[in-house]
């Protein structure tokens, strides 16, 4: 087994066995905000010592130099309890040198022993690793006999390398004189550093309240810009190397699909805009509350070469831009380790949470400058510069990064589902033909691994916020989710439908027992213009993890042996019909029996559709049900 390989089986069984062993914590929930409600964290000092007894009457907010009333203050000070402090050791293996990557085993692992308390939360990632799977801990002694037991993560420098990719694009582009594939894998490397803090960054901002450090090791980044000359095709190189005459590293010779994988991937890489990748995250890092304390093993040495000089001083650039945008510090040398990691406890165990809801409501994607006064004399503060507020489109667009699975066009789309996913949405809406407002009920569901787990054993509570593309909360719940199903279902809003236009609906789901991070996602939906006589669908299945009961679900994926069914609500009478269509469109063989179900309450019925799936090999299908001349088509899919 490779170092690397050994080191991330190590992160994860590490992370695991820490949180099987965490106590619950005390940290307060708090409310759902809209759109517009910004939350900041503040430091104040005087002659360097924290201020702790602060009054919100003694502070002054404005935004953009207009004041905002502050509708949240809170001081936290980590020694409470109530407020655990949260770190992600970022190691960024593609980025140090492995003969230096040692240097740094002292002071992080006593960072780790003096400053990790029985309270606070841990977490080590690689940018090898997804953000979704990193696991916070409480036990400093774990993380710490893990850094002592193999501390050669660092790549770079490597003379054999063990990624597959790094191997086709030196034998694609082996007669290339311009250096061709190794500046495709710098490029390719940093994407995935900076893709991996992109995708932290949202982790934290679903899962965290409070501040959390980001304490990442590495020796910089150049910052790619898009490169004309990279991205222009290649004829010099494909002549001297026909597809015939490539070769891979184990001798077998390299095929015609295998080249078109390089040149796919040398376009999309010569294109790359780290610069503005890195604003958007330090962007949503100020969102989050994080900070970032980069740390270059490399440091500026007196050993190092002049040229070389140079080059350390253009990476650090990066790190140094990265800790002033997020309130964080950079450590370029070394020998200043310790005084930094002081700084880091100090920032994280005393200082006062902020919020309030922005008088500028507008999502116009434009930056907002905070400025935060103390009305003592001699007190110095520390707070961020500003965030960035979002547009409309940039807020849905995250809900649709995270669906886990979306309409087929007349059958012929595929259905995209995250796997991975530890908590699922899906909304189903229903605008009829009378003037009546847009009905809409959310179903979620945890994954049935996440289910598993002890910290969700007990239950947990799910908090529901609506809020429109303008920026106003337009509903708010709490529903309670069963250890067993792990599945809720609500009606939103609960006392008034939702006009046409676009939502953003957040999901957060928190254990009964405390002993985890809380779970959220978000999503989009749209309520169309044009009413629809028969609604969405709602989906649920029956199987052998429900036994003789039909269970609602969000996860649009069936086994085989599940039954299938739909429910769409309508006020029109009649018989409907259904069909089972493949991907294509095409219409299966395969009985669709059709019932309906009364809703007497609401005024309405239910068309009840069954199918069994057991003919269906694995793949994407749809169920199309026809009343009248209205149709709805509903996608799913079978996996082995």
């Amino acid at each position: 087994m490779s170092g690397r390989a050994a080191l991330l089986l190590l992160l994860m069984g590490c992370a695991v066995a820490v949180s099987a062993q965490t106590p619950s914590t005390n940290s307060a929930t708090p409310p759902t905000h809209p759109a517009n409600y910004v939350r900041v964290d503040v430091t104040a000092t005087v002659d360097g010592k924290v201020i702790d007894d602060l009054q919100q009457d003694d502070i002054e907010l404005l935004e953009d130099g207009t004041r905002q009333q502050i509708t949240e203050f809170s001081p936290v000070d980590a020694a409470n309890g109530r407020h655990p402090r949260a770190f992600v050791v970022f190691l960024d293996t593609f980025h140090t040198d492995i003969e230096r990557s040692s240097t740094l085993r002292t002071p992080i692992v006593r960072f780790l022993d003096r400053l990790i308390g029985p309270d606070d939360l841990v977490a080590v990632m690689t940018p090898e690793m997804a953000a979704s799977d990193i696991v916070f801990g409480r036990k400093s002694t774990v993380i710490s006999n893990m850094m002592q037991g193999d501390w050669s993560w660092g790549r770079r420098g490597r003379l054999t390398s063990t990624d597959p990719k790094e191997d086709l694009y030196r034998s694609c582009y082996a007669g290339s004189k311009d250096d061709t594939a190794n500046e495709m894998i710098a490029r390719r490397h940093e994407r995935q550093a900076l893709d991996t803090l992109a995708d932290l960054m949202a982790v934290l901002q679903r899962s965290r309240d409070e501040r959390t450090a980001v304490i990442t090791v590495s020796e910089g980044w150049v910052l790619y810009s898009p490169n004309r000359t990279l991205a222009a095709l290649k004829e010099s190189v494909k002549a001297r190397n026909p597809f015939g005459q490539r070769r891979r590293p184990d001798s077998r010779p390299a095929s015609g699909h295998e080249m078109a994988e390089c040149e796919a991937d040398r376009s999309s890489l010569a294109l790359l805009d780290d610069s503005m990748q890195m604003r958007d995250i330090t962007e949503a890092a100020n969102r989050g509350m994080v900070s970032f304390y980069p740390m270059s093993p490399h440091g500026l040495e007196d050993r190092a070469a002049s040229d070389e000089r140079e080059s350390i001083a253009s990476h650090h650039e990066s790190l140094k831009a990265l800790a002033q945008d997020t309130d964080g510090v950079a450590v370029l040398d070394v020998d200043e380790v310790e005084p930094a990691l002081t700084r880091i406890s100090s920032d994280l165990s005393s200082y006062y949470l902020l919020g309030y809801q922005s008088t500028n409501a507008r999502l116009d994607g434009k930056f907002r400058t905070i400025t935060v006064k103390i009305k003592r004399p001699g007190v110095q503060v520390r707070t961020r510069k500003g965030y960035r507020g979002l547009r409309p489109e940039e807020l849905m667009a995250r809900g649709d990064r995270e669906t886990p699975g979306t309409a087929m066009a007349n059958a012929a789309g595929a259905v995209v589902v995250n796997a991975r996913a530890p908590l699922r949405i899906r909304s189903v809406t229903w605008r009829d033909t009378s003037d009546e407002p847009t009905a809409m009920w959310l179903v979620g569901e945890l994954d049935f691994a996440t289910r598993r787990e002890l910290a969700w054993s007990t239950g947990a509570t799910a908090e529901v916020s609506v809020v429109s593309a303008t920026g106003d909360q337009v509903a708010s719940l709490e529903i309670p989710v069963s250890n067993g199903d792990g599945a809720f279902t609500a009606e939103l809003p609960a006392s008034a439908g939702l006009e046409p236009g676009d939502y953003a609906v957040r999901v957060r789901v928190l254990p009964q027992s405390g002993q985890t991070l809380p779970l959220s996602d978000l999503i989009r939906v749209t309520v169309p213009e044009t009413p629809a006589s028969i609604g969405e669908a709602m989906m649920l299945r029956r199987g052998l993890s429900t036994g003789a009961r039909y269970v609602v679900t969000a996860d649009p994926r069936f086994q085989h042996s599940d039954r299938l069914r739909l429910e769409l609500p309508t006020r029109l009478d009649g018989k409907a019909t259904a069909r089972l269509l493949d991907r294509a469109g095409t219409v299966l063989p395969v009985p669709v029996t059709v019932g309906d179900r009364r809703d007497a309450a609401a005024g309405f019925r239910w068309v009840v559709v069954d199918a069994t799936l057991a003919p269906l090999a694995a793949g994407d299908y749809a169920i199309e049900v026809t009343l009248g001349t209205a149709k709805q088509v509903t996608p799913f899919r079978v996996v082995p």
